[in-house]
């Protein structure tokens, strides 16, 4: 869409980025909760640290999100070097953090470790849409916008899609699941 008429980017991605934000905070809601309540009622695991990574990962696939959405207004202005350089430094930031974790920070405690694992993914996942952001800001105007009639239109567009990919998803988390159990 944003490439037919480059003068509603901004409308396009404001009113996208706010779809995008409300179903990925409801995402993470649903995701927190189901981790506790398997935590709470499930005899699958009594560890403390189940919910709390699905709790704390969970913010990684909202800023995974939000920076694709971003990244579509590189994409269309084919800026895709910036884009990349968001992931690179993303990338190095995490991996930089992770070896700090593992070689000096938390040598003897595996369970702070895990936990600091995670956040450097939230870190480098931060970083990665602010440089997505800095440079995106270039191109266009960024901020949340709500227009119900082209929110909806978005949402029934991309709804198969969405679809399908959320039943791949479980198709291939099942069988790993599946294969686990027997």
């Amino acid at each position: 869409e944003m490439s037919k008429d480059e003068s509603k980017i901004p409308i396009l991605l404001g009113n996208i980025l706010t779809i995008r934000l409300f179903m990925g905070i409801l995402s993470m809601t649903v995701a927190v909760v189901t981790g506790i309540a398997i935590f709470v009622l499930g005899k699958a695991t009594r560890d403390i640290a189940v919910p709390i990574g699905i709790a704390i990962a969970s913010i990684t696939v909202l800023m995974t999100l939000l920076n694709g959405t971003l990244t579509s207004v590189l994409q269309v202005r084919y800026k895709m070097k910036e884009a990349t350089v968001g992931v690179i430094i993303g990338k190095i930031i995490s991996t930089g953090y992770i070896a700090y974790i593992v070689l000096v920070l938390f040598t003897k405690d595996p369970r702070t470790g895990f936990y600091h694992a995670v956040i450097a993914g939230i870190i480098g996942n931060i970083a990665m849409v602010a440089t997505t952001f800095y440079y995106t800001r270039k191109f266009t105007e960024i901020k949340l916008r709500f227009d119900f009639e082209l929110m909806h239109t978005v949402f029934v567009r991309s709804l198969p899609y969405g679809i399908a990919l959320t039943l791949n998803m479980i198709y291939f988390r099942l069988n790993g699941i599946l294969l686990y159990s027997i």
